[in-house]
């Protein structure tokens, strides 16, 4: 991901009168190229939106607001690949709808047996296995109605801008006849990952909608979750969770491993517009709205963004999650703990200011030294590097 201009040095001077050696550290320089070539600019992004009958105007305000997401992956010449997902997948996993359909349960785990709403126990243009699919739009319908499909699961860098736009305004509104009983976000990013709780593949040969496509192995995985209602996910041998930190405990875990990311160094953040205050949303609330402790707690392990549900207007929580999306992805390790108030930082020649919001700012995290650019700083692809710095220590 990087080369090193200058090794560490070591230089020894003598005094004349034979007295003790008197030893200084030559100052670091790391050099990093910000280019497909040398720095790994992929990001794949998972949308899980919950598709129940509390979210038509959440979603079309996901769309709505889109560019303010996009716009800097555009801008900077990332290389992204985005799906969109649904919160009810988790069904999947235990073959049975939950709620007021229980007549509906799957003991065979037939993917192609058709899925009745949990919202009015009526039949869906969805079967089981496309629970677990990513969606290109709403897959539920309205009895006797399909409903809108964009026909195309995965959108990449390389389609033109505006197929990108169009095909994510009708994929992200993912209906409204979901399960609105048991949103459950981990269960659910297993389950479209096909992977059990331990990292193992799961689903027996079943084929899934463009996964081997969309996700790299070497890519920044960002995992951003819209809904109105906290994670009710559950253990794989249908436990609860004895508290929120055993929750956040087993999804980083997974995660960790899905990743190959260690702590400290992730390859991936966990986002959301959520419910953070229930006591203070303006917006209205639905009966069954619930906070989100759970998936607040996830995105502060993960260095993840949370944005509020309760606004009419996602335009800046969606700038802020793609701006920590871009600036995690782009992080640079220095090669040696840093003398503070040494750093210089130059980008294609420039002195760039240290800022935590339009500039670079040094991070300290799990051991791991790093320069993370913010806002307008953020380097464009392409960009020569500079980092020089005095090492604290031999």
């Amino acid at each position: 991901m990087k080369h090193l201009a200058l090794g560490f040095a070591l230089l020894t001077l003598f005094g004349c009168g034979g007295g003790d050696p008197n030893f200084s550290l030559l100052p670091e320089t790391d050099v990093f190229q910000q280019s497909t070539s040398s720095f790994n600019n992929k990001i794949d992004i998972i949308w899980m939106v919950d598709a129940s009958g509390t979210m038509v105007n959440h979603q079309s305000n996901l769309a709505n607001n889109f560019t303010d997401f996009i716009g800097d992956f555009v801008g900077q010449g990332y290389d992204n690949r985005m799906v969109v997902s649904g919160v009810d997948a988790w069904i999947r996993e235990y073959d049975y709808n939950a709620g007021t359909c229980s007549s509906n349960p799957n003991p065979t785990h037939n993917p192609n047996l058709q899925y009745y709403s949990s919202a009015d126990c009526n039949s869906t243009y969805a079967n089981f296995g496309t629970l677990t699919q990513f969606r290109d739009g709403d897959i539920y319908g309205i009895p006797g109605t399909p409903g809108a499909r964009s026909g195309t699961y995965l959108l990449t860098s390389a389609m033109p801008p505006a197929t990108v736009l169009s095909t994510f305004a009708t994929n992200i509104r993912t209906g409204t006849r979901g399960d609105g009983v048991a949103e459950a976000g981990l269960q659910s990013l297993r389950s479209i990952l096909r992977r059990n709780s331990d990292g193992s593949i799961g689903y027996g040969g079943e084929t899934h909608t463009v996964l081997s496509s969309f996700r790299r192995p070497d890519a920044f995985l960002a995992v951003i979750i819209v809904t109105d209602e906290e994670d009710q996910s559950r253990k794989q041998n249908l436990t609860n969770y004895s508290s929120d930190q055993e929750y956040v405990d087993e999804f980083v875990t997974f995660m960790d491993g899905y990743t190959g990311g260690v702590p400290g160094n992730r390859k991936y953040n966990v986002n959301g517009i959520i419910l953070q205050d229930i006591n203070n949303c303006p917006y209205g609330l639905h009966p069954q709205a619930t906070q989100g402790n759970r998936y607040m707690a996830i995105s502060a392990a993960t260095n993840g963004v949370i944005g509020s549900i309760c606004s009419t207007d996602f335009s800046q929580q969606l700038n802020d999650i793609a701006r920590q999306i871009i600036t995690l992805s782009s992080r640079f390790q220095l090669s040696r703990e840093p003398v503070m108030g040494s750093i210089v930082v130059t980008v294609n020649g420039v002195n760039i200011p240290e800022n935590p919001s339009n500039g670079w700012a040094y991070v300290l995290d799990s051991g791991f030294h790093y320069v993370e650019f913010r806002g307008s700083a953020i380097p464009p692809q392409g960009a020569s590097i500079v980092i020089d710095y005095d090492p604290a220590t031999f």
